[in-house]
């Protein structure tokens, strides 16, 4: 079914996340950068340095607050870009931006803050910016990393994975991880398609 509509807020700002597959709306939150006050992962580079939330709702009613905790000692320009268009100070943010691919069993992508579609995005840095490194892998569901077409095409594309995902390591830069919320991707990911036409979110 292709009626998929998300709304995505950031705390107290609307992120509509148009999801074209049964008419889900999701709330998002992201207005601002809130430092995590407890680091749930051992390993250095996966120290989680700021948290942003993301609270969803489907058909407009809320099913629940998706947390990614970010890894800004592994990745800071990467985090610093991801964080920056979850705000509303930019040319460009994650309002009105769909999921707008769904792979059940695989990945759930989105933040296309251009054309909204899959076929674009944009970057604080740039129309693009390159690979700052692959010291993450993707080793266990729920890890958020870069979508590109290719090395060093960096934009605002990002995705969750839903499993480790071997394939994607040192081609996509990981950044961070969902720390609360998994039942609410899971519920995103039940969904699984690709809208056949631009979809708008707000944010």
């Amino acid at each position: 079914t292709w009626g998929h509509f998300l709304s995505v807020y950031f705390f107290s700002m609307k992120l509509q996340l148009l999801l074209m597959l049964l008419l889900a709306a999701a709330q998002c939150g992201v207005a601002r950068i809130m430092r995590a006050k407890h680091n749930p992962i051992t390993n250095e580079f996966r120290t989680v340095t700021d948290v942003v939330f993301f609270d969803v709702t489907m058909d407009d009613e809320p099913i629940g607050r998706i947390e990614i905790g970010l890894f800004g000692r592994a990745v800071p320009k990467t985090v610093t870009n991801f964080a920056k268009l979850a705000s509303k100070t930019r040319k460009y943010t994650f309002k009105d931006t769909p999921f707008h691919r769904v792979v059940q069993g695989m990945l759930i992508q989105g933040g296309d803050v251009v054309k909204k579609n899959g076929r674009g995005g944009w970057s604080i840095w740039g129309d693009t910016f390159e690979d700052e490194n692959f010291r993450l892998l993707h080793t266990e569901p729920g890890l958020v990393a870069m979508a590109n077409i290719g090395p060093d095409s960096n934009t605002s594309q990002f995705y969750i994975i839903m499993k480790e995902a071997p394939w994607l390591d040192k081609k996509n830069v990981v950044f961070g991880k969902v720390t609360g919320g998994w039942d609410v991707v899971k519920k995103i990911e039940a969904n699984p398609g690709t809208p056949p036409k631009k979809e708008g979110h707000d944010c």
